[in-house]
């Protein structure tokens, strides 16, 4: 959050657009490669059994 308030004060509305974009972006893809993680786990513990 402190991030993002500074890039409005400091710098146009557009970088703070910009910094928001790109945290929603890295907590998309971070979820997705989570998520395909552990189906991964799940399978590999499925056909050992």
């Amino acid at each position: 959050m402190t991030l993002f308030v500074s890039r409005t004060m400091n710098f146009s509305r557009m970088h703070s657009f910009a910094t928001v974009l790109g945290a929603l972006t890295d907590i998309a893809v971070h979820t997705a490669l989570i998520a395909f993680s552990i189906s991964m786990l799940i399978v590999a513990a499925l056909t050992t059994l």
